[in-house]
């Protein structure tokens, strides 16, 4: 089944998803969409305090999907009234079609300002390589189209990841020491990771590639989450775990898996 082949779904908080037959996956939690992305993305990271006290950030999100986490930064950007810049990079390997997200029901479930155009847009005339769309004055949308092992970016240059592709067990090459070691070379000394997984080899990954790593609560019936920062001390108030121990069993189970 090829991996472009969609049908969009209820959540349990009646927003909307996709489901994959390609990657026979949700891309959202099933028991809600907008619920989980609120929680992992901006509750949990602290994205929210940042943007209302920064000048400007740059935020990547590995796994753009239906767009929705971006489109959550602009709900919270339009009622926090937020004077932040944004530069907004994201990866997708398979792009939805502008027809399927048309159909999504996300402007009845939030608070969006009347100037923003719908989000289908977004997904218009896509190329392989670089896409660069302007969403808001203060929003810019760098969105890559192809595979993750091509996406680069300035060094040092990011302060917030959203790692949001498919799980693991379906989407293996989107938990990889590899690209775990390409995002923290991204990173700002100082930067951020938030993922909705909690999965031991996803974080022996991570691990491995020189990230610090927390437990945090989980979303929608799930227990854990994880955050991760290359500086330790940007996860005071998280439940660090042993990262020399994840490091560990990335070479003793994982490493000839990838």
């Amino acid at each position: 089944m090829a991996k472009d082949s969609h049908y969009i779904k209820t959540t349990g908080d009646g927003s909307h998803t996709v489901f994959s037959r390609g990657f026979d996956q949700h891309f959202h939690n099933p028991n809600g969409a907008i619920a989980e992305s609120r929680h992992v993305f901006f509750e949990e990271s602290g994205l929210l305090t940042a943007i209302q006290s920064k000048s400007h950030l740059n935020i990547a999100e590995t796994g753009f999907g239906t767009g929705l986490n971006l489109l959550l930064l602009c709900e919270y950007m339009n009622k926090l009234n937020c004077r932040v810049t944004i530069r907004y990079f994201a990866a997708e390997g398979y792009p939805l079609q502008p027809e399927v997200v048309e159909q999504l029901n996300y402007h009845h479930y939030l608070d969006l300002s009347e100037q923003l155009p719908h989000p289908s847009g977004w997904f218009k005339n896509l190329k392989s390589g670089w896409n660069l769309k302007t969403i808001t004055p203060r929003i810019k949308l760098l969105l890559f189209v192809g595979e993750f092992d091509e996406w680069q970016m300035e060094p040092e240059s990011i302060d917030y990841f959203f790692h949001d592709p498919f799980s693991i067990d379906v989407n293996p090459e989107g938990w990889t020491k590899s690209l775990f070691s390409r995002l923290r070379s991204f990173a700002r000394h100082d930067a951020l990771l938030a993922t909705y997984a909690a999965a031991t080899r996803a974080r022996a990954a991570m691990a491995a590639a020189g990230w610090q790593l927390a437990g945090a609560p989980g979303a929608m019936g799930k227990r854990e989450m994880t955050v991760a920062s290359p500086d330790e001390k940007q996860l005071k108030g998280f439940k660090m775990l042993n990262t020399q121990r994840l490091k560990e069993r990335y070479y003793q189970e994982f490493a000839d898996k990838e």
